[in-house]
């Protein structure tokens, strides 16, 4: 005869190998300030590269005002602006990742905890149903 609450419990157990395993199976390899600082550090690299991409994107739509005052640009206030206007992207930028990647880890860890708790039920019920047989 089939057990039904086992059935279910496999059944939930076979979702989260399908489609959540990927997602939430690295939450269960690193501590959240771990997970969330190697997000951070890769964020820096895509940060800058989203930064560059904009600046390049800027200068080729002011091309014509940037070549009508060519001689009389003063290149220090640039660069310094420049870096001042990096710096509050980064800063933007890190606070956003760290607010996205925490929030994933703590919706992760949750799955991979209902997960276990399937993974429990599951094996508790084969250790009932193993009892039943050898008391036979």
């Amino acid at each position: 005869m089939i057990n039904e609450e086992r059935v279910k419990e496999l059944y939930e157990i076979a979702i989260y190998d399908n489609g959540k395993k990927k997602k939430s199976g690295q939450m269960g390899m690193y501590y959240r300030s771990d997970y969330i600082s190697k997000e951070m550090i890769k964020s820096i690299f895509t940060g800058t590269l989203a930064f560059l991409l904009c600046a390049t994107l800027w200068i080729f739509y002011d091309m014509e005002n940037i070549l009508a005052s060519i001689n009389s640009l003063d290149v220090i206030a640039i660069a310094i602006s420049t870096v001042c206007k990096y710096a509050v992207f980064m800063v933007i930028y890190e606070i956003i990742t760290y607010i996205i990647y925490y929030r994933r880890y703590t919706r992760g860890r949750k799955e991979l905890k209902e997960y276990c708790s399937h993974l429990k039920r599951v094996n508790k019920l084969y250790e009932r149903e193993d009892k039943i047989k050898n008391s036979k």
